[in-house]
């Protein structure tokens, strides 16, 4: 009588250590902590259009990545960008941001009991990559699909390694990005160089007692500028409304990045007066 060898997992390791508390052979990789998210800080300038290079604490390994350049011992955490603010320089080095490990169906998916499987999507939807962010070929600017037909592939970092991270991003930062809003109503309409309007504002999230970022200094009136929605109405609508007063709506200024000027864009109109 002949007897098969049965697989190891590890050869020339032979089996792993027994564990009596899982009551099964122990897990040679060290257990993190779950779910997996961190911290991460931009590390190295913002070079590349769908990650950043950052440092961090990586909950799996119970270990913190430091980034150096050129040094094989902190090599840093390759981390995506949310889809839609893919583009190089959207970050600075120093910012901070949480991240998590997203996971997406992926059709050879086997035995990594840490991450939550997934199931294939359907042969239809294109969008396999695994514990893996993704990447559009093609698409928009900014990294999101054109439409549901686009493919979403993995996506590999300048080392040709499999990016994990993926950032959760701050809406409002000393770096850039939306903050203040204020209520407003359209006092005048020009369509030259941009769509734009001058509005009076009525309330502003920066309190009352001082004209919001980018005010007029003589007449307290700021510049909103158009994101699609002024184009929708006619300038007589815009400035005189339903009852002869300028259109209303909401803006959100939306801060500077080093030397560029920050803006007020257009949230939404509403048509009526605000009050109360």
């Amino acid at each position: 009588m002949s007897f098969r060898k049965r697989k190891v997992a590890t050869p020339g390791f032979g089996h792993t250590p027994w564990n009596p508390i899982h009551g099964e052979q122990a897990n040679l990789r060290q257990d993190g902590t779950a779910p997996y998210c961190a911290m991460m800080q931009v590390a190295a300038e913002d070079t590349y259009s769908d990650y950043v290079i950052c440092r961090g604490f990586d909950p799996r390994i119970l270990k913190f990545i430091d980034y150096a350049e050129g040094d094989v011992d902190k090599p840093g955490i390759s981390v995506a960008k949310p889809f839609g603010k893919r583009t190089a320089g959207t970050y600075e080095i120093g910012e901070v941001y949480p991240a998590l490990l997203p996971t997406q169906g992926n059709d050879e998916f086997a035995d990594f009991r840490k991450v939550t499987y997934t199931p294939p999507s359907p042969v239809g939807v294109n969008w396999r990559v695994g514990q893996n962010p993704g990447v559009v070929s093609g698409g928009l600017d900014g990294g999101q699909p054109g439409s549901l037909s686009d493919s979403i592939q993995v996506l590999y970092d300048h080392n040709g390694k499999v990016v994990n991270w993926l950032l959760i991003d701050s809406a409002v930062g000393s770096g850039g990005g939306g903050g203040d809003q204020i209520l407003f109503h359209v006092v005048d309409v020009h369509c030259y160089p941009e769509l734009s309007v001058t509005a009076e504002w009525t309330h502003s999230s920066g309190g009352c007692n001082s004209d919001p970022p980018g005010a007029d200094p003589y007449t307290g009136h700021v510049e909103i500028f158009d994101s699609c929605i002024f184009a929708y109405y006619t300038k007589d609508y815009l400035i005189n409304g339903n009852d002869g007063y300028g259109a209303t709506g909401r803006a959100t200024y939306w801060y500077p990045r080093g030397d560029c000027e920050g803006k007020w864009i257009v949230d939404s109109i509403c048509g009526q007066p605000e009050c109360g």
